[in-house]
């Protein structure tokens, strides 16, 4: 029985249609990745951001000591805070950190002692502090026993809010953290 040649394979264009639709899935599925990564290391920063205010909370109501190698090693500071500044002297959209209230004003100053600084991925930036009266900066600190929480714009009495929401940028994609007087901490 002889088989015939004509109907055995495919053809050039069947075979080129094939390849054209598996390269545009392709192209697609890649573009997604690429979204999803940007938006998974925006999530892990937004995440770690949290994560260290809530480290902050936990030592100021333990009333941990100073970590070894900082100025207050040994010490137990009046509390524990984080920092964020994207204005003025303090520039760095890119940073954040973790301080010993040291001074006991329940803002970040010279007179207290930094436990770590923080950077976020590359190209991931703060773009927003905002807190009403002076947005660009804030003092998230807690004080011990309750931990009592201050949200401050600036150093002295007055300059807190009840209420601040930090956002993170990675590109066109952003993430917001918010954070209250009572302590919570929420992300969106």
């Amino acid at each position: 029985m002889e088989r015939n040649k004509a109907l055995a394979g495919f053809t050039l264009a069947e075979i080129l249609v094939v390849l054209f639709i598996i390269s545009l899935l392709s192209a697609l599925t890649f573009a997604n990745y690429r979204q999803g990564g940007k938006q998974m290391a925006l999530q892990r920063a937004a995440s770690k951001l949290a994560q260290d205010i809530r480290r902050a909370q936990e030592m100021a109501i333990a009333a941990t000591e100073c970590p070894s190698g900082t100025a207050c090693a040994g010490q137990i500071p009046a509390g524990y805070g984080v920092f964020l500044c994207i204005t003025g002297g303090c520039n760095n959209p890119t940073q954040y950190i973790l301080y010993a209230d040291v001074d006991n004003n329940q803002y970040f100053g010279a007179g207290d002692s930094i436990i770590a600084t923080s950077t976020f991925e590359s190209g991931i930036i703060i773009s927003d502090i905002d807190n009403g009266p002076n947005p660009k900066r804030i003092a998230i600190n807690f004080k011990p026993p309750d931990p009592e929480v201050k949200l401050k714009f600036a150093s002295g009495i007055g300059n807190e809010v009840a209420t601040t929401t930090i956002t993170l940028s990675l590109g066109s994609l952003t993430k917001t953290v918010k954070v209250n007087k009572a302590g919570l901490i929420e992300i969106q």
